[in-house]
């Protein structure tokens, strides 16, 4: 994984430098072209860099420094649009997981008759919570975390249903609140 994307800081860091790069070199061709146009000869403009060009390698040269101004622009812009496209992409599978998350845990919720039942039922949601929480780590390292180990519920997570023992209940509350967590993490990764 990209340090960059391991640490937002080093992200911003590596942003900024590109940004500063890519107006040094877009300001170094805009200024040879407008030396260029100006009619201003190589006295003028390229002696004072250590160049001795003509005025028609001046067009170039400067042609060709804004032509890779833009060009690492357009990758910068292009790496923002991919990172995007990225968190969206594991958005729909965090929403994806929790529609799975829901289905499993309205199973346990409604349908479990029997402590054998329950039980290969917690396999399931052991192996749903550990995926998810892959998932989750994809878009936040430290969401993915916290989702891991979460064992706690609310009040209103306790919900009515066909349970086998206290235990039972306890687990199928969990779930709901790693659910309600589940789709907050979605709708503030969502948010512009």
């Amino acid at each position: 994984m990209p340090v960059a994307a391991q640490n937002p800081a080093v992200g911003r860091i590596a942003g900024w430098t590109a940004s500063a790069v890519t107006a040094a070199v877009a300001i170094v061709g805009l200024a040879f072209a407008v030396a260029s146009a100006f009619g201003l000869t190589a006295l003028d403009f390229t002696k004072l860099i250590g160049l001795e060009l003509s005025e028609a390698q001046r067009v170039l040269l400067g042609t060709f420094v804004f032509a890779v101004a833009m060009f690492f622009d357009r990758t910068r812009l292009l790496r923002q649009l991919n990172a995007g496209t990225n968190r969206n992409r594991l958005l729909e599978q965090i929403a994806a997981k929790r529609r799975e998350g829901v289905t499993l845990r309205n199973r346990g919720q409604l349908d479990l008759r029997d402590d054998v039942a329950y039980k290969s039922w917690v396999v399931e949601f052991d192996e749903w919570h550990a995926a998810t929480a892959q998932t989750v780590a994809k878009l936040a390292k430290h969401e993915g975390e916290a989702f891991m180990t979460l064992d706690t519920y609310t009040p209103a997570d306790d919900l009515d249903g066909n349970y086998s023992s206290p235990h039972h209940r306890r687990s199928v509350s969990i779930f709901t609140g790693l659910l309600r967590v589940l789709e907050d993490i979605r709708r503030r990764y969502s948010a512009p």
